[in-house]
Parts: structure tokens; C-alpha cells; sequence
């Protein structure tokens, strides 16, 4: 399993994909073709991959199903690909700054944990809209039938990298799970004051 990023690395991400995304529409603005409705149904479908190739912010929320099952969890983009890609096109076309257009990408690159099935079944109940306030996300899901609970989640901390589970920490640092999990969290001498763990 590959190491997570630093919240600055998954930052300085989001940054680098809103510059790319600010010169492209600078150019189609230059090129006087910005305007363009074939250009923008296009264009806003690149970002659209951009957005979902971007590393994945989990909500902190999974569904029953997935919690119980025993399959890997899927994650659900909960803001549509479309819609996640038109609202960035228009909002670098407004002139919107990098950090602004960064903090977007960050919000759309949010999901919840379902299972396959459910993420099959959740794009039929999709509203397709540009914004999502909470409460349409969540009728979304009781549409589906989908049942979501708050998922506490132990993540392992070692010299800033964050690791999901105490096997891919152990492996990046060639030494036991129960070594790792004893470093982050019963170091009572202070010995390893970089190993830490935290639960979301």
C-alpha cells in the first residue's frame, strides 16, 4: 500500500492542478474561444479527471454495508464528475485566484466509503447540480436506501507521513505492526516522539 500524503502534499496537489487549470483557461480566454459551449462541455470534462484522479478526502462517513463488509470499501464522489468540472471551468473563467480555485478542487475531492453496489445504485439518485448543500446529499443516500454512519478511523503518524494501517507502516519502516502501534501509542519515555496516531 502506498504511503498517504502530508496534508501539505495533498495541498501543494490541489494548488498545482488549480494553476494548470488557470493557464488553460487563460489561453482558451486569449485564444478568444472560452466562451465556446463545445469547449467548455470538453474542457470542463478534462478538469472533471483532474478533480477525480486528485487524492481522495474521506468524510469520515461509511455505510453499513461497507463497515460490515469484507471487501475494501469503494469511494463515492459525492459532487458529480460533471458538475464538479463545469463549476471550476466557470468559476477560472470569473478570474477566480489559485487558492480559491484550489479549495474547490480540495471540496469536490471529498467522498464517503460505500460498496460497489452502492455506488452503482447512488448514480441513479444523483441530482446532477452544480452545489450540493447537505441536505440534498443526504436525501441522495435515503433515496438509495443507503444507511451512513460515522467511521473512526486510527491513523498512524511517523515523521509526518500518515499511514492508514499499522502493516504499511511497518513495511515503510522495516519493522513489526505491534512495534509500530506500541511506538505510536503506548511511548511513555518519549522515545520516539515522531511516532504518534491520531483517530478521525
Amino acid at each position: 500500500m502506498a504511503k498517504r500524503l502530508t496534508k501539505q502534499e495533498t495541498w501543494d496537489r490541489n494548488l498545482r492542478a488549480a494553476r494548470m487549470i488557470r493557464a488553460c483557461v487563460n489561453g482558451l480566454i486569449a485564444d478568444g474561444i472560452a466562451d465556446d459551449e463545445d469547449v467548455m462541455d470538453e474542457f470542463s470534462g478534462i478538469i472533471a479527471e483532474w478533480i477525480f484522479r486528485n487524492p481522495v478526502r474521506h468524510s469520515g462517513y461509511i455505510s453499513v454495508e461497507a463497515l460490515n463488509s469484507s471487501k475494501t470499501p469503494t469511494d463515492d464522489h459525492y459532487f458529480g464528475r460533471k458538475s464538479s468540472g463545469i463549476l471550476l471551468y466557470r468559476y477560472a473563467l470569473r478570474g477566480a485566484s489559485i487558492k480559491r480555485l484550489a479549495y474547490i478542487i480540495a471540496s469536490r475531492s471529498r467522498c464517503h466509503q460505500v460498496t460497489s453496489e452502492q455506488n452503482t445504485e447512488l448514480k441513479k439518485h444523483d441530482t446532477r447540480g452544480l452545489l450540493k448543500p447537505k441536505s440534498v446529499i443526504k436525501a441522495e443516500y435515503d433515496s438509495a436506501e443507503i444507511v451512513m454512519v460515522k467511521k473512526q478511523i486510527v491513523v498512524y503518524i511517523i515523521n509526518d507521513i500518515e499511514y492508514d494501517t499499522l502493516t504499511a507502516a511497518a513495511l515503510a519502516h522495516n519493522t513489526s505492526p505491534i512495534t509500530v502501534k506500541n511506538r505510536c501509542t503506548q511511548d511513555k519515555r518519549g522515545k520516539f516522539p515522531s511516532w504518534k496516531s491520531e483517530i478521525r
